[in-house]
């Protein structure tokens, strides 16, 4: 059977002609010294394989690894061994790196708790608290070795199951399904042999139950961002350690494919040479990776012509081709591009710059009553255009119609290449005729002689002055037949403009808000023009206090305080924002690990309290100050009563706030520090959730 394998030199491998190579029958035809000297180190799930390596260190044979082959790019570790404990780190890492050269996509099959020890030591793995790990390197999960928290038949199941999740406890790979705290599924391996050998699993395993599995779930759905940063990190690390130098397998892989689009007529000998000067300079300055070099050159393939700068346009959006990122992968899905380089960054840093990223993205998404998920700023096209014709017409309600209105509505709400104008028309908003109350409008716009050659055609007397020729073309003549230039509102204008008063008040005050959620609420509940989405709002404010997010509760205040300034009810306006200002001065409700981010006073309310003062008077707004106060529970608050209302002092009196700002930092939190992932709580407020992260 050996006779069938062929052995190459250059990537010391062996494949079978035949079939599958046969992992313990190679290992003693080949390698007896190894065969005979491996003992329960091992990692070997499976006895067949794809692509067994020779592993060698000064031209000696130390070890071998096994793959299955499931594509070109993806390979499967299955088996991995090196005689020497001292060569093991070195020989491993120089190895995966051979692998990630040649721009393959690695996963192992149920790794040993060793190989995870080993990973955590690469920088490939890092411990999210005592016991959980997180891996850059996917583990695919042996079905034969599986249970499940849901009965399932595993062995049965034909599906293919990958994790990034592992215990160090419990030796095992966990697999979740996750929809909530109360509803999901997990997936988790059998003891191996080895780890029963070297470590005391056994005994932690007596621990599984379902408040094990309650405790994990709690802990990721509250760090799942954290958590997902720390996998970017891990991802983008893995190609810290490879040499940046060595461009010979990418230069090779660019002339390859570019070569096949050639041959295919795909693109001419000048593209040729402009996308291959392009991409060897971002591979040399580090800005694509060996895995999206085929990304990269299928994207550059219709952009090459495009004249496009790097911009850093927002979170989540890639500086070069402008598409939303996957926050999860190192360069972007859509144009292979690096939009981020952590590798220089100090590693006493690198905590900061997790955290910092979290923050941010936390900051980047509207507030839902049902843990939605939908960016600030971001609005499907049919939004914009509905406020784009409210704007046409409205101004045509108001007489600001010119000839740049059209032009200058689609730009305003980013729909240059919808057709405003043909809409509004085809929908009957507007006319081109007029009738009594538009003719009134434009009449004095018309010359008297236009004046009279309209009663003319009309067989109408035409001597008078101009106002009794208005009157007289209104009175006796059909003005449907009269033409204009601008546009009029017709009744359907003016019903449109009725219907969406939702729309506009959506627009004004709230698109920091899910819109299909406000307008359900809208619907289900009518009401007042300002008074609705106050009410709207208190459901935030509980919301957010039942959640204890401090970022939705003082921003839907801060809105709210706004609304009832509308109505000129200054006496709430003043306690809204009082409760904003101790809210954020106390920094309620915020994670330790997110205090460096935050400001304790915003401008808005330094700016709302020193009007207000003013608007009332002191002593009415000393006595509301002291009443909100008051209801605040004493162990939510990091600063006494004199002590906020000596700040409150000085904000009354205009101080430069940047400075006040870094006195109050200075003072009460310059102790905290960024100690790494939080510790899990028993905490069952969260929604949200990590529905497909593992």
């Amino acid at each position: 059977m050996i006779n069938s394998y062929t052995y190459n030199h250059t990537d010391k491998s062996w494949t079978n002609n035949e079939g599958l190579v046969d992992i313990q029958n190679l290992l003693y035809a080949r390698y007896g010294g190894i065969h005979d000297s491996y003992d329960e180190d091992i990692f070997l799930q499976k006895d067949v394989c794809d692509i067994f390596y020779e592993l060698t260190f000064n031209d000696t044979i130390v070890g071998f690894a096994a793959y299955d082959i499931i594509d070109d790019k993806h390979y499967i570790l299955t088996a991995f061994y090196v005689k020497s404990d001292e060569l093991l780190s070195s020989i491993f890492i120089s190895h995966l790196k051979t692998h990630y050269r040649q721009g393959h996509i690695l996963s192992i099959l149920e790794p040993t708790r060793k190989i995870i020890e080993l990973l955590i030591k690469c920088d490939f793995a890092v411990k999210l608290n005592k016991s959980l790990v997180i891996s850059a390197i996917n583990f695919q999960l042996n079905n034969s070795s599986l249970k499940s928290t849901d009965n399932s038949n595993i062995k049965q199941d034909k599906n293919v199951y990958f994790t990034n999740l592992y215990d160090l406890d419990m030796c095992m790979l966990i697999s979740l399904n996750i929809y909530n705290r109360n509803n999901y599924s997990c997936k988790y391996t059998l003891l191996q042999d080895a780890d029963k050998i070297h470590y005391e699993s056994i005994n932690a395993r007596k621990q599984l139950n379902n408040s094990y599995f309650d405790n994990i779930v709690s802990y990721i759905i509250d760090n799942d961002e954290i958590i997902e940063k720390r996998l970017f990190f891990l991802r983008n690390n893995i190609h810290n350690t490879l040499n940046d130098k060595d461009m010979t397998n990418a230069l090779i892989r660019i002339t390859q494919s570019l070569d096949e689009l050639i041959e295919k007529h795909q693109i001419t000998h000048d593209k040729y040479s402009r996308i291959q000067e392009q991409l060897i300079n971002e591979l040399d300055d580090n800005e694509i990776y060996q895995e999206s070099i085929d990304l990269r050159i299928e994207y550059l393939t219709s952009h090459i012509d495009e004249e496009t700068t790097k911009e850093n346009n927002g979170i989540n959006i890639c500086p070069y081709c402008r598409e939303e990122l996957d926050p999860t992968e190192i360069y972007c899905t859509t144009c292979g591009y690096v939009y981020i380089e952590v590798g220089d960054v100090d590693s006493d840093k690198l905590d900061d710059m997790i955290y910092f990223n979290v923050f941010m993205e936390k900051m980047s998404y509207k507030y839902s009553l049902y843990n939605k998920k939908e960016k600030k700023g971001e609005f499907d096209e049919e939004y914009l255009i509905n406020l784009a014709v409210y704007a046409v017409l409205n101004s045509l309600k108001i007489d600001e119609f010119s000839e740049q209105l059209y032009d200058l509505i689609k730009y305003e709400y980013d729909i240059e290449n919808f057709n405003l104008k043909e809409y509004i028309e085809k929908n009957e908003y507007v006319s081109y005729t007029l009738d009594k109350q538009s003719w009134k409008k434009i009449a004095y716009t018309y010359k008297v002689q236009e004046l009279k050659e309209i009663l003319k055609t009309f067989k109408q007397k035409t001597s008078g002055r101009k106002s009794e020729l208005i009157d007289r073309i209104a009175d006796n003549i059909p003005l449907g037949y009269i033409k204009t230039c601008n546009p009029n509102l017709t009744s359907k204008g003016i019903k449109y403009l009725e219907d969406n008063v939702d729309l506009i008040t959506y627009s004004t005050y709230l698109e920091d808000y899910i819109y299909d959620e406000y307008i359900q609420y809208s619907i289900e509940n009518p009401g007042e023009y300002i008074q609705q989405p106050i009410d709207f709002l208190d459901e935030h404010i509980d919301y957010a206090i039942y959640t204890k997010n401090h970022y939705h509760l003082t921003h839907t205040l801060a809105i709210q305080a706004r609304l009832y300034s509308e109505k000129e009810d200054y006496e709430r306006t003043l306690q809204l924002t009082l409760q904003r200002f101790i809210i954020d001065l106390n920094m309620i409700y915020i994670k330790e690990e997110f205090i460096p981010y935050n400001i304790p006073i915003q401008q808005s309310t330094a700016h709302n309290i020193y009007s207000l003062n003013q608007l009332l008077g002191h002593q009415n707004f000393k006595n509301t100050f002291n009443q909100i106060y008051k209801t605040f529970k004493e162990d939510n608050l990091r600063l006494t009563y004199d002590e906020t209302y000596e700040i409150i002092s000085q904000l009354l009196i205009n101080t430069n706030l940047n400075r006040l700002n870094t006195i109050i930092i200075n003072t009460y939190y310059m102790d905290k520090k960024v100690q790494g992932p939080p510790t899990p709580k028993d905490d069952n407020t969260r929604k949200t959730t990590l529905d497909d992260f593992f």
